[in-house]
């Protein structure tokens, strides 16, 4: 769940309190006994470590380069000794050019108490390290001295940055429980930002205060500040679960975007773009729309060899998708603009997503077909702002096309992936179509359609000698065969059988697969299993048919999910099994029938278990209609799988006859 509160920070009135002198954070180098005596955190009982108190400041500074200044300051408690890594601090530093972030100071101390007495430890400023980290990122990298459980520690940094942007943005929620974190923006009334709280948490308070002439930066100019001051108590720390997207679309966190600037001679300076701006920039990148001209130019003539003959567009389509899929290799770089250019990753045969897909939509333009490049972020990115242009949020495209009243997505770049369908990493959220047409630039859910479907069919035999012989076939769809087929690609065959099943009493006599290679169709496994029992108590047979894909343990473990479940496709998994046993046994035990049913169509699971003259059989089907699952709909789907996993666990139990 994500909540905007947006702020007209910079709107100074009267109705804001005016204040000549302010105090802020808490004092340095203080701790007290009792928070050394502190042995756990009641209101989370679980935590490693709690965050005491936090402190942030950010503002213009009126001396050299008028950059922006965070003051950071937080005392964090160690109550296990899985907290302990919490005393390693590495701070990642933007870099931009010749533009970068960086680490003006740093203090740091630990307390401890040693035979009933407190004992303190400062950090040798020698022992910070700064290290290139990534092409745009520096690091500041040190560790706290002495740090046991126990202990109370804190850290008090200055950062500077000439990157106005995002001003500061600050997260008030992170991997541990905080008692107080407390945020204050000091803005020039001449700067203009944007302000969101993204999260499910409120503020415990929240207050703006005028600042008189609080910015000087020379020459007599000056302005007043507001300063925004923004607290959470109490704050629950953020524990990721399986089936979700990026943390940092649900993190409570405070986020600034620059509007505009107005300069002391009265200019103003707008940077948040429209997005006919933003599509107008991108066109005009070399990186991308001069890019797009030269992919036109370059592949019209293999374009135009390659589909003369077909009359029929959406074949036509399908020609030059199978074409770039199969000319280029992916370097596995994720990124929404080219890094070689489509010359030279054509002549190399490879190049990242940008180089691929904006090439094989230059193509498609260049024989009339109506495409454009959509842009895209990936689940590990997170979702991208809608309100205002933030081209920094992608790091993907892949090509729209329209054709035959079809709305298709195709990205040639990843290996196997059938036409019209997306990777699954980029099932987040919506897209952007850039087209200079405003008509056609407009917004495009990436949910997907296609289901992650598996259906296993069962046909065996339990022998008198107890043991089972059986057929089994496999036949995955949608993403679920995306999934095996890039597995199988990636090991051997006999590797890759081995991860059919964990289940160590089986073993796989014959496999054989069909369509492996045609994306376009179901892939089609096909298995001759042996099912030895491993009790030794001859005269009980304790068979599970879900020999496959067991849900062994629910993934759904919190008492309250403040996020939502998303499975990224919608999911169907089948299991039909029909089994003949020998005259000797007779079938004691099964599960009763089950039916449980999500709310508001969200989805069902259904098993039952017959037994007719001498044969079983069972049937299973789980179908989640949905993609995503509110916070509001956790509990039901907890229970749904409470239920799944209790009876994938139970077998079915023969007796043999006296």
């Amino acid at each position: 769940m994500r909540s905007h509160v947006v702020l007209l920070a910079l709107m100074l009135s009267g109705s804001l309190c005016t204040y000549g002198q302010y105090n802020n954070g808490f004092p340095y180098g203080r701790t007290l006994l009792v928070e050394l005596d502190m042995s756990r955190y009641e209101p989370d009982t679980s935590a490693v470590a709690v965050v005491l108190d936090e402190f942030g400041e950010a503002y213009v500074d009126n001396g050299g380069n008028n950059n922006i200044l965070l003051e950071y300051h937080v005392k964090i408690k160690v109550l296990r000794k899985e907290g302990l890594s919490e005393a390693n601090f590495s701070i990642p530093l933007y870099r931009n050019g010749d533009r970068r972030q960086q680490i003006i100071s740093v203090q740091g101390r630990t307390a401890s108490l040693e035979n009933g007495k407190m004992k303190e430890t400062e950090l040798d400023p020698k022992k910070v390290m700064t290290e290139r980290y990534s092409e745009h990122f520096d690091r500041v990298a040190f560790t706290l001295p002495d740090v046991r459980v126990g202990s109370v520690f804190e850290v008090k940094y200055t950062l500077e940055s000439p990157f106005f942007w995002n001003f500061w943005p600050w997260k008030f929620q992170s991997d541990l429980p905080k008692r107080q974190s407390v945020f204050w923006a000091r803005i020039p009334a001449n700067y203009n930002y944007n302000i969101s709280l993204k999260g499910p948490l409120k503020f415990t308070r929240q207050e703006s205060v005028l600042v008189k002439e609080c910015y000087t930066p020379g020459g007599g100019n000056k302005a007043d500040c507001s300063l925004l001051k923004f607290t959470m108590i109490n704050i629950p720390a953020f524990v990721e679960e399986d089936y979700m997207t990026a943390k940092s679309n649900y993190l409570a966190a405070l986020h600034f975007e620059l509007t505009d600037v107005k300069a002391f001679d009265g200019r103003v300076f707008r940077y948040t773009k429209t997005w006919e701006s933003a599509v107008d920039e991108l066109m005009s990148r070399d990186d991308f729309g001069n890019q797009l001209k030269k992919a036109k130019k370059l592949y019209a003539d293999v374009a135009d060899n390659l589909t003369r003959l077909e009359p029929d567009s959406l074949k036509k389509a399908a020609i030059l998708f199978s074409y770039f899929q199969h000319h280029f290799l992916w370097n596995e770089e994720e990124r929404y603009v080219t890094e070689l250019g489509v010359k030279e990753a054509f002549e190399k045969r490879k190049g990242n997503v940008a180089d691929i897909n904006l090439s094989m939509i230059g193509a498609m333009e260049a024989i009339g077909l109506t495409v454009f490049p959509l842009l895209a972020s990936t689940r590990e990115n997170g979702i991208p702002t809608q309100l205002y242009p933030v081209l920094s949020e992608f790091d993907y495209v892949v090509a729209y096309l329209l054709v035959g009243g079809k709305k298709l997505f195709l990205d040639a770049a990843y290996p196997g992936l059938p036409m019209g369908m997306l990777p699954f990493k980029c099932l987040n959220g919506q897209g952007r179509v850039i087209a200079v047409n405003p008509l056609h630039s407009v917004w495009i859910s990436l949910a997907s359609k296609e289901k992650s479907r598996k259906s296993i069919s069962m046909d065996g035999q339990l022998q008198a000698d107890g043991q089972l012989k059986a057929k089994v076939t496999i036949l995955s769809f949608g993403y679920e065969a995306l999934r095996a087929r890039q597995k199988k690609k990636s090991v051997t065959e006999d590797e890759y059988i081995k991860t059919l099943s964990s289940n160590p009493e089986i073993t796989i006599t014959n496999y054989r697969c069909t369509n492996a290679t045609d994306v376009d169709l179901p892939l089609s496994e096909e298995l001759d299993i042996v099912w030895s029992s491993d009790t030794d108590v001859a005269d009980f047979v304790y068979f599970n048919p879900f020999l496959f894909d067991r849900w062994e343990k629910n993934p759904f473990n919190l008492r309250e999910r403040n996020y939502p479940v998303d499975f990224g496709a919608p999911i169907e998994s089948i299991l039909s099994m029909n089994l003949r046993y020998s005259p000797e046994f007779t079938l004691q035990e099964a599960p009763a029938q089950q039916a449980y049913g999500l709310p508001q169509n969200g989805g069902r699971f259904l098993y039952n278990v017959t037994q007719v003259d001498g044969r079983v059989t069972a049937t299973s089907n789980l179908n989640l209609s949905r993609t995503t699952y509110a916070p509001a709909e956790y509990f039901n789907l907890k229970e749904l799988f409470s239920r799944i996993v209790q009876l994938h666990g139970t077998p079915l139990v023969f007796v043999r006859k006296k």
